[in-house]
């Protein structure tokens, strides 16, 4: 009996912690000189959604998630891609894992610079 009452215990106390979840925080950046347009694509149980997110020059943006308590995910694990985008109309995508670096990198913020739009610009 007094296994069972320890093995009741131990499910229960599992069940409880992992459906537990803490709130987070992630942001966006814009480090650039112009006003940029980013769309945040969220996908959860294959439903999709998206946001668009005007951010001025030198602004940030930012957004609250729940994660988990074992979630291994550093950055809100809905963000599926972003898709930035300036005033000459140059589209940047940045990938989840171009967003996981930059999140380990800049402690849960995604930083648009200029260089970014160089690189994809200029071609």
């Amino acid at each position: 009996m007094e296994k069972l009452k320890v093995l009741t215990f131990i499910f229960l106390s599992t069940f409880m912690l992992s459906s537990c979840s803490t709130v987070r925080w992630a942001s966006i950046k814009n480090a650039t000189h112009e006003d940029i347009i980013v769309k945040a694509f969220f996908e959860k149980n294959n439903e999709r959604s998206d946001s668009k997110i005007p951010i001025a020059a030198g602004e940030v943006n930012v957004w609250q998630y729940d994660r988990g308590l074992f979630e291994t995910s550093k950055i809100d694990s809905r963000l599926s891609y972003l898709e930035v985008s300036n005033s000459a109309d140059c589209l940047l995508r940045l990938s989840r894992s171009d967003i996981d670096k930059q999140a380990e990198v800049h402690l849960q913020q995604i930083i648009i610079e200029p260089e970014d739009f160089l690189a994809v610009c200029a071609k």
